[in-house]
């Protein structure tokens, strides 16, 4: 997964990594206790599409949120327009076992009209599934 969040790195160029305005998907807030795995990927690809990057930690592993962090660093410097994205599942399919599951997706970008396919890896910690990047 590391791999396919550096590949996101290009859009972000164009996302702001401190947005001032809020979107009303903003006041929903997810509690990923006995949430399914599916869930938190909806609920991860909403945060990236709206460059929530705070709120995207609280449902990553550590690894992820030092991932995220590094892209705040990156983008801390750069004036970059508050641009956002919206894109749309067309498949989720996650397969887990114990502790672990991953994701397949294929992802349209609506703003691009492109369909990507992306898998993220997930992990159970203290009973709340957490996207992980895959270095195992």
């Amino acid at each position: 997964m590391k791999n396919n969040l550096l590949a996101l790195l290009p859009c972000l160029f164009l996302i702001s990594c401190d947005s001032n305005t809020e979107s009303p998907s903003q006041t929903l807030s997810l509690s990923t206790k006995g949430t399914s795995p599916e869930k938190v990927v909806k609920q991860w690809q909403s945060y990236m599409d709206e460059n929530r990057l705070e709120q995207a930690k609280t449902i990553g592993t550590e690894r992820t949120i030092l991932f995220l962090e590094d892209i705040q660093t990156f983008f801390k410097n750069q004036e970059i327009d508050s641009l956002t994205t919206k894109s749309e599942f067309r498949r989720l399919k996650c397969d887990s076992k114990g502790e672990k599951a991953t994701c397949y997706t294929s992802i349209k970008d609506l703003q691009y009209d492109e369909i990507y396919n992306d898998t993220f890896y997930l992990k159970k910690q203290k009973g709340k599934w957490l996207i992980d990047l895959n270095e195992d």
